[in-house]
Formats: C-alpha cells, structure tokens, sequence
C-alpha cells in the first residue's frame, strides 16, 4: 500500500485561471491587470486625445490567451482566429489600482463577452482553426519591395501624422519604424503582442484621409499564427515588415492578419488648453487723444510698466475711500492675468502711509488734481527710483498740465469719461555714460554693440540704439530680445520712423529720453510705443453664413459661421436664394450635439437643415430642399428641387413643406410604387415626413394605419385627420393591424424617422410587401423577411439627390401637382425670430411636440440683411497661392487647411524641395484630391528668380495669396552672434518679403492676401534669438506700409507653435509665460485674423495665473480632477458647487469614477459623483472618510459667497459708457453679499450707462421694502423720471422687484432684468438647507445662518457650531462666536466679521420674509442659469406675481459660472436687446 505515501507536493506556486463551468459548456476566467506592476506600466503609454485607452490589441491577446487556457494550451504554441470583434465602450487606465476583466468563452460556439466593472466591453467569435494556414487571406506571405527612390515616412513623421490626428502614443507604442506614403507597407519593430497589433491598427488609422479621430470598434476577423510569427522575427531581425492589401481590406504583418477594420468617429474633447489671446499690435501714442476702452488704456499703461520693470511687479494701491477703487484693482487684476508677469504682489496702502520705496507700481483711483494734491505730491515724492505713479481721474477733475508738479508724464490714455496717466521720476541723460548706436540693414553695428553690452554688465552705462531713415527697421523686435540678454538691461530703443525728424542725439530728444522708456517710436512727429491691445470683436458683418455648433453638444455654441457662398462656381443647374425660413429637425439637433458618430469619414458634415423658404435673385417666392446648410443666410438649391410659393402661402408655412412632401412622394410613389386601394402603414405618423405620408395615401384612396408611442400624439392624428376610421391609429400594434386587414398586413410599411427600424412595423407587412426605412440603414438578416419574401428600401435624401435626372423630376412634378390639387398643404409649426436660434433648437430637442420649429432668419417684409458672424476664411479655386516655406511643417498644415477652404492651385517654394516621406505623402494626397501642385526650388531671395515664381504661379492663374512661412534659425546670445547668421536669418525674412512686395505690386493685380509668419520673440522678446527678432520685425513694418498704401498686408506674431514647427523639433526654444497653441487652434486664429485690417496680430497662449498668489499649486487628486472638468483654479469655484453643476458629461463621470476607485480605493456611484463637490473630494483626500456621508452634503445658494467688508458708497458707477443713441441708464442690484463687485464683467458688456447698488452702512436691511425704498431715493438723483431699467441678480432679484412695485404705484414705468432670481429664489434656497425662518424659534435660525455663513469661509464641523451657538443667550454672543471661529480664515477684521455675518442675516430673513404686495405690470425678463440644484419652476414664480407674461431666457452654466466668460456676454446681449426698446424721451 502505496497510497498513504502521496501526498501534494506545495514547494513550488503555479498560476493558475479560475475557470467556472457551466450549463452551456463555457469557461470564464477572471484577470486582474494591476498598474502597480512594472509589466503592466507599458500599457499607460496608450494615449488617444489625452487619455490613457485600454487598447483594442490588449483585448486580442486577452481573449487569446483565455481560449488557450480553455483548452488546456500554451497560447504561445496555439494558433488563434478571432471574427466579429466589436469593442462596446471605451476603458480608461487607471495610473494606480488595477482593472478586472471577466472573459466568458462558450466553448460549442466560441461566443466570448468581455466584462468590465459589470459592463460589456468587447463581444465576439473565437476559435482554435485545424489548419491556420487556410483562416488568412489569399495574399502574398510577403511585403512587395518598396522602390529604392520612393521617400518613406520615418518614425518622427508617424509619430507627427498620429499626434496631429489625436493620438499622443508613447514608450512601446512607438514601433512603427517607416511606412510609404500610401501607409501601404512599412515597418515595424517587433517588442510584444500587444504593441504589434496596436501598430498594425495605426496603420488602419493612417489610412483614413481625414484628421479626424477614430477610435476602433470592429475588427471583422483577427488571425494568428504565432509560430509563423517568431519565425519571420528571428528572419528579419526584430523588424518586421507590414503591408495592407486594400482589394482585400487586410493589414498584415508576420503572423498576424487583421481585416475588416471599422472605426467610429469621436470628437476630440474640449481638453483645459487655454484659448489663444488674440491681440493687434500697433503704434499708440504716448499722449493718447483719442478715446479708447478702460481695457485697452489699461493694457497700454500697464504693458509700459511691465516691460520697464523687467516684468516683476510689486503693486500698491493707495486706498483713500474713492468708490471706484475696486472696480479698478479688478480690472487691473484682469489685465494682468494676460500678460507676461514674473512676479506679482500686491498691497494695500491707507493715504496716510507714504512708505512706498519698495513699489515700483504705486495705483491711485478716482484722482483729483484739485482736491488731492498734496496727498498725490508726497506719494510722487516717496515713489522708488524706478517706480511709477498709475492715476485714474475723471475727466472734468483731471488736467494734465497740472501733473508736472508730480513727475514727467510717461503716457496718458483717455476714455469716454476717465483719463488715466502713467507718471515717473525723470531721469537725465549722461552723455559722458551713454553709448550710441546706430542700427541699420548693413549689420556693421554688430561688433560694437556686442562690445557696449559687455562693457554694460559692469559698468552699467546705457547703450541707446537708434533708426533712422529706414521704415523697414528691425530695431523694435531687435531690442525686445536684447533686454531679456545679459547687458541688456540698459539698452533703450529710439526708433525715428518720421523722415523730417532731426538726427538723433540725446541732447535734441532729451525731452523724450527723461522718461527712460525701453522703446521710444517717432512716428509722424509723435511719439508713440508699439502695444498689444486685445481684439475685442471678431465678428464680421456678412450677407453670407450659416449655422453651426461650434462645440458639439453643446447648443449654447450654435452661432453664424461665414460661408462660402460668395465664391460658387455659378453652375447652370445651381440657383441662389436667400433663406427667409428654415425648419429646425431632431436630426439636426443630433448633428449639433455631435451624436452622429460615422464610419465613413468623408460623408461626416456638420452643415444643418434641410429645407427652406425664400426669394431667388430675381425676388420670386421660392421653396426648396438641399443636401445640407439650409440654416443659412444664402444657399445653391439645385433647381431641380426649388418650387414657387404659392400666393396664399406665407413663407413660413411653405418652409414646412418641401422636406416632407419630396421624400414622401419619393418614398411610397417612386421606391414604394403605392397603388390605390392598398393599404399602407405610416410608422410614427405624427412627424412631418408621417404627416405628410398619410396625406399622401389618404388622397391615393389607399387603407391608411399609422403607429405613434402617446395617446397626445395619437389625439393630434384624430384630429387633423378625421378619416382615419376607428382602430388605425395605434402604438406599434401589430393586432390592430391584423383586425383590420383579416390577417393579411399591410402592401407597404414606411417608418418615417431616422431610427432603428421597429420590428412591429416589418412584421405587419404582407407577403412580397415592401418596407421603406428613412436614412441609410442596414436592414435585417432574419427569418422574417426571408420567408415573406419582403423588399426592402433605404429612402435618404442624400440618395435622392444623387438619382438620376429623370427621378428628381418625377419627384419634382408629384410635389408641383400635390400643390395644385390641395394634396400638399402646409404643417402645424411654431416660429422662432432670427435671435432664437437657441431656443428653436432646444424646441426640437424635447420632441415632446406636434409643431414644426421654424427659424424665421428673415423678416418677411425686408430685404436681407447682414448677419455678424465668425470669420472663417476661403479661397478661390480659380487663383493660385503661393507659400514660401510651404514644405515645412506649418506650411503643410496651412496649405492642407487651404486646400480643404476651396484652393485648387498651389505653388511650395522650398529651397530644398520634397526631401522627406511625410512631405510627399502630403503631396500625393492633395495631387490625388485633384489639387495642382508646383514645387518651386529656385533661391527667391534673389529678385529675379522671385519674379519668377510669380510669373510660374499666374500661369496656373492669377495669384490670389502670398504667405511667407519659412523660417531660419541661428540662436545664439548676443555675445556669440556674427553677421553671417544675422544676414542667413534675414534673408528668408526680409530679403524675399521685400521682393515680393515689390513685384506683387507689379505682377498680382488680384492679389487678396499678403501673409507673413513673425514670432512672439519679436513682439515680446527672446534671449538668443535676437537676429529672429530682427527679422520678424522688419517685416511687420512692411506689411504696415502695405495697409497704409491700401493693399493687403498681414504679419502675425505667433507664439509657441504645437505639434509641427520649430518649437516642437528643436526643444531647446522656450518662450516666456506661453504654452504651445495647438495647430488646430492656430489655424482657427488664421480664420479670425485673415480678415481683420490690422497689418500686425498675435496670437499667444499665455500660461495660466492666479493673480491671487502667483504660485504653482502641489498636485494631487482635486488637481486632477480639476483637470477632467477644465477648471484652471479651483479656488475660484465654491466649496459646495457639484461637480455636474460645471458641467460634468458622462465620459467626466468615468474618468473621475476611476480616480477614487483605483487611487482611494472608493467606489462611488454615479450619482455619487454628480453630487460631489470639490470642497468634499478636499476632505476626501485628507482622509478617508464614509463615501454616502461626503456625497449627501448639501449645496448651497451662494456656495462661494465673497466675505467684502460693507462698501462706503450705496451708488457707483460700474463702466464709463455715455448716454448714447437714446438709452438710458441700468441699474443693477447686487447679490446677498451686498457688492455689485461680481457684476462688474456685466456692466462692461453693457452699451448704457450703469450703475451699481451696494448695501453700505447707511442702507436699512430690515426689510425688502425698506431697502427698495432707499435704493428708490438714490436711483432719482441719477435719473429723475422714468423708464428705468433694474438688474436685479439673486437676492437682488427680490429688492428690484419690489422697487419696481413702488414705482409702478407712484406711476413710473419699470422694466426689469431678473438673473437667476426672484421673491421666491432666497426663501427655497432656505428651505432646501434646512432653514425655515417662518417655522421656527428666532434662536434657531439665528444659529442656523450664522453657521451657514461659516461654513462658506472655513471647513468647521456644522454639528457642534450649532450646539455652541445654541449654548449662548444673546445675538451678540453668536456673532462673537463666528468672528472667533473665522479668526485668520479671512483677510478682514472680526469687528468686519462680525458686520458682514450680521448683515448676511439681516438679508437672509428680510428675503425669506417677504411677500410683494401686488403684482407687476411692466415687462420682466427672467435670466435663468441652465443648472440648477434647486426647483423653484419653469419661472421661479414670476407668473404669479406678474401681469404680463415672463420671459424666460437659459444661459448654460451654475449660478455663479453665468457670470463670467461667454455666459456673462450673452446676459449682456439680453439686457441691451431690451434697452432698445426704452429709449430715452428727455433727460
């Protein structure tokens, strides 16, 4: 007996899966991927559009290693097919944690289902083949051999091709070693399975001739032969060759063949990359008469002082109890925040306090020469040696001759009702220490100057620099760059641009020197600086545009968008009409929202509409259908399709019409072939395709049934259609129809809505029936329609338009007859005015009603007009462009972006010519569009051979652009520069501009752009690269005198270039305070900047700052987060405002869900999400707390409530605006912290005048009504007799109305503007924290918003500030409390503490106490913010307490985020539509 002696043997551990059998034979294995394993770090290298993807090769090799172990096997000795593949949704990688697949195999079908956290992942077929060899395509076992002379693209030209289209892959990801130009064959280097098989699916990407992003979701058939695999490995040496065969649809490589790729089209996400500041760059003078905005004054003056400082700020502002001083720190601080500061900080100064040595900005709001000038001497006076003294004034109290006591005045700017000026100690010139320099084109200063800045670094002499008689100096970008160099920072700038001027010395521009400027321009005898002033409008005035989401899914970004109408080829069969009336559909809501996701990359468009109403040229009343863009100002309507209105018809009501009688008819008469007396099924009959069909049929004689989802839909067919017998309207009744037809079915079907087909509506069709499915749809493969023998028919109107002629005029002919015999007859519709395009698409968007959303774009009664839209550039097929430096990167991206705007013709001038794989691949793919190309090579810096290529170019026809991209570098600092270089890197600047603005003049009659690229080096400065700055800046005084001479001239000042060009090939460039912009943001700014007339631009993007500390912030999770969301401070978002309130979608949701699974191991739900906030993900981080106790906090009303000490001033004005064209004044009332400093973005956006009121001491807060009666008092001496305008917002909502009713009640007329409140709003916001003040004990509530009010300033724990305040008898003990628990958490006093707490209170009670006592009758306008934690009704009450009827506008955002950044603007745009209309009779 033997068997007692065995025994297992446990010495060694052995790894192995958990398989579960089951019923139906299949084996399930459980695999954890842990990123906290060094194997698994290589997955985070799967980067697409900024997230780490699971990839679909991990997948693959997932799957194939469980069916191995199914079967018991080695999957390394285990051949493998995989068919069917379809990848469900995406998995983003947790950077820690891990991630735990299911994989179920059925072993008798090989169906597989991978899981994930629940979900499916990835479903499909697999198997182990009997003979491998037989499961590959029949192609060749080998590549084809790549012609020796052809280019190929390296590795770097993938890597660039994949990043441009989103694809940031990194580490192992990065195999693709070369491939031709037509991503046919290349190769690969062999490091795992998985990244082997991610290449050959980058190869499929490459493929596709968009840049577009494509993420996989079906891979028709996988093969695998892993023996043959390492073979061709050990034969090729690690490199293996990859080939695609597109008569085959195949990509493989070694022993793996993938066929059958399809990819779904994702929109790339609004990742946080700061928009591009977009400013011009022009000559201001230093004097300044003219009057400009608060902005732009702002930015000149604060620039100046910027680039004197060496772009270190230390600020003080003197506070002397002058109502403007805040309103003009924060401007200031919002100036700031846009430029290039080193280092920021900022103190407050009472006036007594004269210590001001250590400012070298020193600020003094709301100056009074008369009044204040002593206060003004001694601060002159105590200014530091290089400080400057910033005054703000009103014009009436502010002289400028009266400032000579104070200092030299450095600059002044005006506004319409301010003059700031910009005061310094003067500083004498010493000859004795001064070194003079004169630059000219002949670089002979260049030794000399070297020489001075050595000399400069010790001995600290200035070195001025001076031009004179050359307007195409480079001086100012050549200085920009020198200041920023060793010995620089003594160097100052004269540039003498007035050719009467005197030779320059410093004892004849004394007067100009004392000031001690960097830059001092003389131009037209007046001396002037050259500045970056922020475009404000980039908005043109057009005849031609269209409609469009310029974020998809997002509605709030519907906006005209300019068209290229103007430029149509004027094509026989192709007649323009301008639209009147366009109809808004679900589909075009889903093209706004970007749901429709293609395979095809080429049919993708985001044009919208379809239909339209209008007049042609000759003025006739026409109707018609188009493929695409009907929501547009113009349109080319294929007069095939185009019908005459019919004289009793109004515009709007034959928009309604051609869309869904055209495709009805074409649908059941042309496809369908109805007869009379069939009978017919309309599927979902209440649209107006279904409307429009059972008319049709009715009329036909034909047995009509129609299925719709709601008894009010099926209501609304009964009775528009009386006919319709009982037992013919029904929801997806297949027995209905049955009943009625003995059992028979229908002769046809036509399911008229763009959706999966319904089963029901198939099986009620007849056999040897037909079925019509609107859109292009894949029909069924089943049982049903092969036993009834049904036909089936796709019916889309792009399918229609492409038939043959005689079927769009059969089409034509039915809609024309139905019209004459009454058949045809307008639909039910509601229509919106040319302001609501919004509204009209969130109209469609419910889908919850019967009328047809029209947008009346045109009024009927006017001819058309103008719309304001945004730029967007094309170009005429029939001209040639010309771009020097066309073959490097930016030259590639803009010629690609030409040719997709309407270019045909194009010339590349390249000194070197097509040298890379990535050039010619280019090439080919324009060549192949059908696109003329021309390489020039010849050396244009010579004149001759640059009037050759003009002269090459015209023959393709006339030259209608220049752009000159080309670019060389020679970075060095100043003390390594030589001539040489400077001339090598003006020669490709300056040398070819000038020649072509020369002969352009002669040779380019029809000449419509003249581009040149310059740099941010130029305009802001750079080390090193000096010579570039030169260059560039000699330029842009070209294209100047191009403006000024009425011809075309543009240079823009690019910043750091993303993605291609020379900031991303040669790394060692670094720029200032900038970031990369992306290449597609860049060519977005060329749509912007092409069509403005400023002959020089800049386009940067500026680092993010927070003016509050200027510091880098540790990063952790809430960073993180942050992130996802596209928040760039988290400081500046409420403590208790929720994550879905800033806008959180469902991909956010994932991202951060993974997050706190995997890096805290906390699995929240996804409501659980939605309601964080970051104050909770803050105490998350800190500890480790109970999920459901973080996620049910509540929010808040002012969740990020400001603690302001009480404002001195009741009334102050908030903008500088006249009263101009008949407005009168607006009155805004502030929020319950008592400011109006929030609505300050606001004001500045508003055209009249307005003024703010503040809750000072002297306002009583007991009541609403006491307040609306003190403000009343106040707004008559500003305005004596009506109408007014009030802005009430939040708690103000309460107090605007309530003053509106005392002034209705003295007769006045009131018009009121209510933004996200109302007498209701304070109360519920109450209720929903918990606060009932009519409900309980005084004590109580007293408590309760004390500690509310705590909390938004401190985290504290809730509960026991509660008890300790309850615990105290008196009112003034609580308030002592919440000043000692908010001791140091706030930068005020505890006697202000204690005011604002008590004044909180005062407000909260007065708001919840309130009852209007009558209702309104003027007009009111309530602004409502689209997300909103709390339910006060579609009108927040107002119905109830007014007469008229409310207007309610949406803006997208949270209760504080509608006040700042587009939402804030369009706030604007509804208060100035209003004023309009009230405008001032005397005054």
């Amino acid at each position: 007996m033997i068997a007692p002696y065995v025994k297992w043997d446990h010495s060694e551990e052995w790894t192995v899966p958990n398989f579960l059998e089951s019923e139906t034979k299949s084996g399930v294995m459980e695999i954890e991927v842990d990123m906290s394993k060094d194997d698994n770090q290589y997955l985070l290298g799967h980067v697409i559009d900024g997230q780490n993807l699971y990839p679909a090769a991990a997948y693959v090799v997932l799957i194939w290693k469980t069916l191995a172990n199914l079967k018991n096997k080695d999957y390394l000795q285990t051949p493998f097919v995989l068919e069917n593949m379809e990848i469900h949704r995406m998995t983003i990688i947790p950077k820690d944690g891990s991630l735990k697949f299911t994989i179920n195999i059925l072993q008798q079908s090989g169906d597989f289902e991978l899981c994930e956290g629940g979900s499916t992942v990835v479903t499909g077929k697999t198997y182990v083949p009997e003979d491998i060899s037989k499961a590959f395509a029949n192609s060749p076992s080998t590549a084809p051999r790549i012609e020796e002379m052809e280019l190929k693209l390296n590795q770097q030209d993938v890597l660039k091709e994949l990043r441009l289209r989103g694809y940031q892959y990194q580490g192992c990801f990065q195999q693709i070693l070369e491939t031709d130009v037509r991503f046919s064959n290349g190769k690969v280097k062999w490091n795992d399975w998985v990244s082997c098989i991610d290449a050959i699916l980058q190869f499929w990407f490459m493929r596709v001739p968009t840049r577009d992003l494509y993420l996989p979701t079906k891979l028709q058939k996988v093969v695998i032969d892993p023996q043959k695999h390492f073979q061709t490995v050990r034969e090729c040496g690690g490199i293996l060759g990859v080939f695609a065969r597109e008569n085959l649809r195949v990509v493989k490589c070694g022993g793996v063949e993938i066929g059958g790729f399809k990819a779904t089209y994702v929109k790339k996400r609004h990742l946080t990359h700061p928009a591009p500041k977009i400013e011009k760059y022009e000559f201001v003078p230093l004097e300044n008469t003219t009057p400009v905005s608060e902005n732009a004054a702002l930015q000149v003056l604060l620039q100046l002082v910027l680039e004197n400082s060496s772009e270190v700020l230390r600020m003080a502002k003197v506070e002397h109890g002058h109502p403007n001083e805040e309103r003009l720190m924060f401007n200031i601080d919002e100036t700031l925040k846009q430029e290039i500061v080193a280092s920021l900080d900022t103190t407050t100064v009472t006036s007594k306090d004269a210590n001001l040595s250590d400012f070298n900005l020193v600020v003094v709001a709301g100056s009074s020469i008369n009044n204040e000038l002593s206060l003004l001497k001694t601060i002159s006076q105590n200014l530091a040696k290089d400080g400057f003294l910033l005054l703000e004034g009103d014009k009436e109290d502010f002289n400028l001759n009266d400032l000579s006591t104070l200092g030299v005045l450095v600059s002044s700017q005006i506004t319409d009702t301010k003059i700031y000026a910009l005061l310094r100690k003067p500083v004498e010139t010493d000859a004795n220490s001064s070194i003079i320099i004169k630059v000219t084109g002949d670089f002979s200063w260049i030794n000399v100057l070297k020489d001075a800045m050595k000399q400069s670094e010790t001995s600290g002499n200035k070195i001025y620099l001076y031009a004179q008689g050359d307007k195409f100096s480079g001086l100012i970008g050549l200085v920009n760059c020198l200041k920023q160099e060793p010995g620089g920072e003594k160097i100052r700038g004269a540039f003498i641009e007035d050719p009467n001027a005197p030779i320059f010395s410093l004892t004849q521009y004394s007067e100009q020197l004392r000031k001690d400027l960097v830059h001092n321009v003389l131009k037209k005898n007046v001396w002037g600086t050259m500045r970056h002033i922020q475009l404000e409008n980039n908005k043109i005035s057009t005849q031609h545009a269209y409609i469009s989401a310029q974020i998809p899914g997002n509605l709030a970004s519907l906006q005209w968008v300019q068209s290229p109408v103007d430029l149509r080829k004027n094509e026989p069969n192709l007649e323009l009409c301008h639209v009147y009336c366009a109809p808004v559909t679900s589909y075009d809501v889903l093209l706004a929202m970007g749901k429709f996701s293609e395979e095809r990359p080429l049919k993708r468009n985001h044009f919208l509409g379809s239909e339209f109403s209008g007049r042609d040229t000759t003025n006739k009343r026409v109707m018609g259908i188009i493929t695409t863009s009907s929501l547009a100002t113009t349109i080319e309507v294929d007069t095939e399709f185009l019908w005459s209105v019919p004289e009793k018809w109004s515009l709007e009501e034959a928009s309604t019409v051609p869309n869904a009688y055209a495709m009805s008819y074409y649908a059941l008469v042309v496809r369908g072939g109805i007869k009379s007396g069939e009978s017919v099924l309309i599927d979902d009959g209440s649209e107006s395709i279904g409307l429009a069909s059972i008319r049709i049929a009715l009329k036909m004689g034909c047995k009509v049934f129609t299925f719709v989802n709601t008894k009010g839909k099926k209501d609304f067919l009964e009775k528009m259609f009386p006919e319709l017998i009982d037992g013919c309207i029904g929801c997806d009744s297949e027995e209905m129809v049955f009943n009625q037809t003995g059992g028979r079915g229908v002769d046809l079907a036509f399911r008229c809505t763009v959706s999966d087909h319904s089963e029901a509506s198939i099986n009620c069709v007849t056999d040897g029936g037909r079925f019509l499915q609107l859109g292009n749809v894949d029909f069924p493969k089943g049982n049903i329609s092969n036993e009834k023998d049904i036909s089936f028919h796709g019916v889309a109107l792009g399918v229609l338009f492409k038939s043959e002629i005689f079927v769009k005029k059969r089409v034509w002919e039915l809609v024309e007859q139905g019209i004459i015999d009454g058949t045809v007859k307008p639909l039910p519709r509601i229509v919106f005015k040319p302001n609501q395009i919004q509204e009209a698409f969130h109209f469609a968007q419910s889908n919850t009603h019967r009328e047809k959303p029209i947008l009346q774009i045109c009024d009927n009664s006017q001819n058309p007009v103008p719309v304001l839209a945004t730029p967007r550039s094309y170009f005429d097929p029939n001209k040639t462009y010309i771009i020097i430096g066309g073959l490097g990167g930016f030259g590639l991206e803009l010629t690609n972006r030409l040719t997709r705007r309407g270019a045909k013709k194009l010339v590349l001038a390249s000194r070197n010519g097509i040298q890379t794989g990535y050039q010619s691949q280019h090439v080919r793919k324009w060549t192949k569009l059908g696109i003329t190309i021309k390489i020039f090579t010849e050396d244009i810096t010579i004149e001759n051979t640059a009037r050759q290529l003009l002269a090459d170019a015209n023959k393709l026809g006339p030259v209608g652009g220049i752009f000159n991209v080309s670019a060389v570098l020679r970075d060095a600092l100043m003390a390594n520069q030589t001539e040489t270089n400077y001339r090598t890197v003006c020669a490709s600047k300056i040398d070819i501009t000038k020649h072509l603005d020369a002969l352009s003049r002669e040779l380019c009659p029809h000449l419509e752009h003249f581009v040149t690229f310059s740099s941010s080096s130029c305009g802001r400065g750079n080390a090193g690269q000096s010579n570039y700055g030169y260059a560039n800046s000699a330029m842009e005084r070209l294209c100047e005198a191009r403006r000024d001479a009425g011809l075309p001239g543009l240079a823009i000042q690019w910043g750091i270039v993303g993605d291609v060009g020379l900031a991303i090939d040669m790394t060692k460039i670094k720029v200032r305070g900038m970031m990369p912009q992306k290449m597609t943001s860049c060519l977005s700014t060329m749509d912007a900047v092409l069509q403005q007339t400023n002959p020089v631009v800049s386009s940067t993007v500026f680092q993010p700052k927070n003016i509050e500390s200027m510091k880098t912030r540790e990063v952790g999770m809430t960073e993180a987060v942050a992130t996802i969301l596209g928040i760039e401070d988290v400081s500046k978002v409420g403590d208790s405002v929720s994550f879905v309130d800033l806008g959180m979608d469902s991909t956010m949701v994932a991202e951060i869900r993974q997050i706190l699974r995997y890096n805290y191991d906390l699995a929240l739900k996804v409501a659980e999400v939605r309601a964080l906030t970051f104050r909770q993900l803050s105490e998350l981080e800190e500890r480790s707390e109970s999920v459901t106790t973080v996620a049910s906090t509540n929010h808040h009303e002012d969740s990020d409530l400001n603690l302001v000490v009480t404002p001195s001033e009741c009334l102050i004005r908030l903008n500088d605006k006249n009263i101009e064209n008949g407005l009168r004044p607006v009155f805004v009332i502030h929020s319950i912290e008592g400011t109006v400093s929030t609505l300050i973005p606001l004001a500045k956006g508003i055209t009249a005048p307005v003024y703010g009121l503040q809750c000072s001491k002297e306002t009583p807060d007991g009541t609403i009504e006491d307040m609306a009666a003190f403000y009343n008092d106040k707004i008559k001496t500003i305005q004596p007799k009506s109408p007014y305008t009030f802005v009430g917002y939040s708690f103000g909502a309460a107090v605007a109305f309530e003053m509106g009713l005392q002034l209705e009640h003295r007769g006045d007329k009131v018009n009121l503007v209510l933004i996200d409140g109302s007498p209701f709003y304070i109360p519920t916001c109450s209720k929903k924290n918990g606060i009932e003040i009519l409900k309980t004990k005084k004590a109580v509530h007293e408590c309760e918003i004390l500690v509310y009010f705590a909390t938004q300033f401190k985290k504290i724990d809730r509960r026991k500030a509660l008890d300790e305040l309850m615990l105290l008898k008196t009112w003034e003990e609580r308030l002592d409390k919440i000043s000692q628990i908010l001791s140091g958490a706030v930068p005020v006093s505890d006697e202000d503490v204690r005011d604002a707490a008590a004044r909180f209170f005062y407000k909260v009670v007065a708001a919840n106490k309130y009852q209007p006592k009558s209702k309104f009758k003027g007009k009111v306008t309530l602004i409502k913010a689209t997300e909103n934690y709390i339910d006060v009704g579609n009108d927040y009450g107002l119905s109830e307490v007014c007469e008229l009827n409310v207007k309610v506008d949406a803006i997208e955002g949270n209760h504080r985020s509608i006040l700042v950044g587009s939402s804030v603007e369009n706030i604007a745009k509804i208060v100035n539509s209003g004023m309009e209309e009230i405008k001032t009779q005397s005054f």
